[in-house]
């Protein structure tokens, strides 16, 4: 069976009950988080933003950062639908924080950024933030350009940012990651010229998200050598065919590599990175499986064993070939799949596997057999998420008889074919270490079957949440 419930330590159960009863403890006129230290009063603004209701946890919110001095503050501030105003106006006002070195914001609705600009300009020693509002403006980019000049990470919302604002981050001269987000149908205000000025002049930056990033690495000579670590294209910015050879040339520190491919593309620059340790592609085209054979399958015997992380989307590939070149893998993700070479090496081994993710195309060949004999060879798993997958109760309890899924934590089925309760009954009966159980989209496990799981591990007190 999993294991028992385990109480939660003393610090985090006072910790809950004074949160949750402070209106029990305290008068409206008193302030009990004036003199917590900052550690204290940071788990406690954490605890406040899962309560309901909203209203008296707001009010705290406030009161905590208008006198705690705090390091960090993460705040997901979520605005129900029926709400007339956003809260995050008010919340700012109370921000007075001289001492804060982390800020993360997100999930609200910024209608007017004048106080957000205000904050923002008493942020001095402000190494870290993140402000993943949808409409951030230029005001905001040029306040944090302005004040924010010991910034070692900013992640923004991009999609009201020109380049008047962006390139004056320029300023911030110890930013190490910059990364612009957006929605994917988003198109960018902001130019190329803007994007290869940051990468020129931003000497520190190691991890960066920009429009137009492999054109404004292409405006660089191969002379020049970025310091960048990261490396990621998306379905929209495929890569010309020879963009990749200058890449690696101008970025020869990469260690984390994010590719979208039509299928066509030469890989072979990739071997010139010596750093590479997590290696991520995606093949547009359907039919992508000679793309392994001739591309993917050299690659992966140069390089394939200094990879802990290796993510493959496209239609056929080799096990045996993943398993013999990568053997120091811990992370492995499998996308799209519709069948396996037979290929010669027909062990498909993973020791230090801790990660795996095998979500196949809905038209696939993979047997439950061969789900099987895969997860046979990992016996360091920790993690499995599974979906579009053939797998009996008769296989599930040869795993766990084998004891090839007895270490998992995390569990996770998706669209999986033959499973019933019988089988997911039989794995939450026997010794464990699983926690997370999800269930989703599975013909043969109902509702019912999910809520009656559910009560017989509620009657045994297991450590385990199952969805």
């Amino acid at each position: 069976m999993p294991r028992k419930k385990s109480p939660p330590s003393l610090y985090r159960s006072c910790l809950r009950v004074v949160t949750e009863h402070t209106d029990d403890y305290f008068s409206e006129s008193e302030n009990p988080f004036q003199s917590l230290p900052a550690a204290i009063s940071e788990d406690i603004l954490h605890i406040l933003q899962s309560l309901r209701p909203v209203a008296p946890a707001h009010y705290y919110i406030c009161s905590i950062l208008r006198t705690a001095q705090l390091r960090k503050v993460n705040l997901n501030l979520i605005d129900s639908d029926g709400a007339k105003h956003s809260r995050l106006p008010q919340i700012l006002l109370n921000m007075k924080q001289p001492l804060l070195q982390e800020l993360s914001l997100g999930g609200a609705h910024l209608e007017d950024d004048n106080h957000l600009v205000a904050v923002i300009s008493g942020f001095h020693r402000l190494r870290i933030l993140r402000l993943l509002l949808p409409n951030i403006t230029d005001c905001v980019v040029t306040a944090i350009a302005s004040y924010c000049l010991c910034l070692e990470e900013l992640v923004l919302y991009c999609e009201h940012i020109t380049d008047d604002s962006l390139q004056l981050l320029v300023r911030c001269s110890q930013l190490r990651t910059l990364r612009l987000e957006s929605d994917r149908s988003f198109h960018p205000q902001t130019s190329l010229l803007t994007s290869f000025k940051l990468l020129s002049e931003l000497k520190n930056l190691r991890r960066v998200k920009l429009p137009y990033l492999w054109q404004a690495l292409h405006h660089f000579s191969t002379g020049n050598k970025l310091l960048l670590t990261e490396y990621q294209s998306t379905d929209d910015a495929v890569p010309t065919e020879n963009s990749l050879v200058h890449i690696c040339q101008v970025c020869p520190h990469l260690n984390r590599v994010n590719l979208v491919l039509r299928g066509h593309e030469d890989l072979s620059p990739l071997q010139w990175l010596r750093s590479l340790r997590n290696l991520s592609i995606k093949v547009l085209e359907n039919e992508s499986q000679p793309f392994f054979r001739i591309q993917i399958q050299p690659l992966l015997g140069v390089v394939g064993s200094n990879l802990v992380s290796l993510s493959l989307c496209l239609s056929g590939l080799d096990l045996g070939v993943i398993s013999k070149s990568c053997s120091a893998l811990r992370e492995l993700e499998i996308v799209n799949l519709r069948k396996t070479f037979p290929g010669h090496d027909t062990q498909w081994t993973f020791p230090t596997l801790e990660s795996f993710k095998f979500f196949l195309d809905a038209d696939n060949t993979v047997t439950s057999d061969n789900l099987l004999r895969l997860l046979c060879g990992c016996p360091k798993l920790r993690e499995l998420s599974l979906g579009w997958c053939r797998l009996t109760d008769d296989a599930l309890q040869a795993l766990v008889n084998c004891r090839a899924i007895l270490r998992l934590n995390i569990l996770e089925m998706s669209e999986v074919e033959d499973i019933t309760v019988v089988g997911l009954k039989h794995l939450v009966s026997v010794e464990s270490d699983l926690t997370m159980l999800s269930v989703f989209g599975c013909d043969r496990v109902s509702h019912q079957h999910i809520s009656t799981l559910k009560d017989y591990v509620k009657e045994r007190n297991y450590d385990l949440t199952i969805k």
